[in-house]
């Protein structure tokens, strides 16, 4: 790999930064040692010493080596910092649900938990207000369930609730009775669902289960 004169590698940079500061720091240490030991002999030989000016000069050396080293590291633990908050904003968001989907959702739950296609009466506008959503909009949240209009949809639950009880119950209970219950009111429109759906009418399905 070949590296610019110009624009060196960060890490190279920073190879070069801390090996001139430990060099340098290594250069003041040895310095201020060497000096505090031949004033610290002056001092118990009695000789001159010059305490106050190793005071004044060596020790805020130490101080600025020290300083130097914690702005090292609290430039390098910034950088680090920086590319996990980058690789964290990078990460794709996941989608927010829009107001059809969370429609479509909350209609499915009220058709299977709190079976609303009992309602012989139920119309798109009655839909509209269970869900709480404009009139125009329930078209699209039907087929978002999967469906192409509110009559196959109510006529898909209700002819499943309606095999559903034949098989609970067969001949104790009337075909008319389950019919009533799954929200027909007619026999007629009941049976051409359910002959649509099943392939056989109600009463040739009631026999199949007592059989």
């Amino acid at each position: 790999m070949i590296y610019s004169f110009k624009h060196p590698p960060l890490k190279l940079c920073w190879l070069l930064f801390a090996s001139s500061l430990f060099v340098f720091l290594l250069a003041i240490i040895f310095r201020g040692l060497d000096y505090f030991l031949l004033n610290l002999s002056a001092f118990f030989n009695g000789e001159n010493y010059q305490l106050a000016a190793f005071l004044a000069t060596v020790l805020p050396s130490y101080f600025l080596g020290a300083s130097l080293l914690l702005f090292f590291f609290e430039v390098k633990n910034n950088l680090k910092q920086e590319r996990i908050l980058d690789q964290t904003s990078s990460a794709p968001l996941p989608a927010k649900k829009d107001k059809i989907t969370l429609a479509a959702e909350r209609l499915k739950q009220l058709l299977e938990k709190d079976q609303i296609f009992k309602n012989p009466e139920l119309d798109l506008e009655k839909l509209a207000q269970l869900l709480k959503v404009k009139p125009y909009l329930i078209r699209s949240i039907i087929k978002k369930t999967g469906y192409s209009t509110l009559a196959e949809m109510m006529s898909q639950y209700r002819i499943q609730q309606a095999c559903l009880l034949i098989k609970q119950h067969g001949q104790k209970k009337n075909l008319k009775d389950i019919y009533y219950e799954v929200g027909y009111s007619t026999r007629k429109a009941f049976n051409t669902d359910f002959k649509k759906m099943m392939g056989c009418t109600a009463s040739e399905f009631l026999d199949g289960i007592i059989r």
